[in-house]
């Protein structure tokens, strides 16, 4: 907290200097060139050295404005870069007030010149150290030579052996033939090379290296997994069909049905859930429904589904909405009245 407050000082001097001496040179540059002021104070005229070559007192005064003016934007946008680049309108000020001190004698009539350019002098080595404190710290060379050891957790390294198993496929050279009294030395599982002879040549030739067998072990245990679970899986899908069949043969059949009228499942835009709704509220039959009116029949749905909501709503379910309309109210009423006019 106190390097913070000690950077904020550092900042706040050169800030407001630059600020207050570049609001008082652009009010002295109005009132001079629109107001035609007098020219004064003389140090305005003199922040940089070019009045060393003659220029009139306007000119220097524009001039004068401009380098103050960017002294105070690099000061403004706080940076390193800036920092450093405001070290060349500083510099060109001190010059000016420097030669206009140097060339008079020491009066206390110049004394604004010997404050401003004190001031100004001030600033450089403020600005210089808040750059110093921007550089970023060098890297330590010990610890760049130093290899860098990362230590890898043990399931990431467990999981690093095993992904290649999935995804990787094993090229296996074909043994069309094995001679057993051909082994030129014993096979051992996880020896560097296991032998084989082919008919079409004398010599050995390795088949794999030891890690290629390790591979196929693993991906026959991985393989056979699979499998099982493929095979449960292809239990549970089939057992889940069956059930979904059973179900559809239930839906199907017509319990209601009599002799005199027809059951609801006769009325195509009538569905199993549908039905079902309309039985728990009493309507069976296709007489039933013709008889109904469509407002006191949606009416008694909803009482019904009110005083057995859980029930209702596991009917509701598999069909994924509950709304029931006075307008499907009044189409379930005509289909059935068209089906009872038709059948008798």
């Amino acid at each position: 907290m106190k390097n913070q407050d000690n950077i904020n000082m550092q900042r706040f001097f050169p800030f407001s200097f630059f600020i207050f001496l570049a609001s008082f040179v652009f009010i002295k540059f109005i009132f001079i060139f629109f107001f035609n002021a007098a020219f004064t104070p003389r140090f305005i005229f003199e922040l940089t050295p070019f009045y060393l070559i003659g220029m009139n007192d306007l000119q220097l005064l524009m001039v004068s404005f401009f380098i103050v003016m960017i002294a105070a934007y690099f000061h403004i946008k706080d940076n390193r870069k800036n920092l450093v680049l405001s070290f060349i309108p500083t510099f060109i000020m001190i010059a000016g007030l420097g030669s206009a001190i140097a060339t008079r004698e020491i009066s206390t009539s110049y004394l604004i010149y010997y404050v401003v350019f004190g001031m100004t002098l001030l600033t450089i080595p403020i600005d210089h150290t808040r750059i110093l404190k921007m550089l970023e710290p060098m890297p330590d060379r010990k610890r760049e030579e130093e290899p860098a050891i990362k230590k890898i957790p043990l399931p990431t390294r467990i999981s690093r052996f095993f992904v290649p198993l999935k995804s990787m496929t094993l090229q296996k050279k074909p043994v069309t033939y094995v001679d057993k009294h051909s082994y030129t030395q014993m096979p051992l599982p996880f020896s560097r090379d296991s032998y084989t002879k082919t008919p079409s040549s004398g010599h050995v030739k390795p088949v794999s290296e030891a890690s290629h067998i390790m591979h196929e072990m693993l991906s026959f245990f991985f393989h056979k997994k699979e499998n099982n679970i493929v095979e449960e899986a292809n239990k549970i899908i089939t057992n889940q069909y069956m059930e979904k069949m059973e179900a559809n043969q239930a839906n199907s059949e017509k319990p209601y049905e009599t002799e005199k009228s027809l059951g609801l499942d006769s009325i195509e835009i009538l569905d199993p859930v549908d039905i079902n709704i309309l039985a728990k509220v009493g309507v069976k039959t296709v007489d039933d429904l013709a008889t109904c009116n469509p407002k006191e029949l949606v009416k008694t749905i909803d009482d019904y589904g009110l005083k057995n909501i859980v029930e209702y709503l596991e009917i509701a379910n598999k069909k994924e909405h509950i709304s029931i309309t006075e307008d499907m109210a009044t189409a379930w009423i005509k289909a059935a009245k068209n089906l009872k006019n038709n059948k008798y």
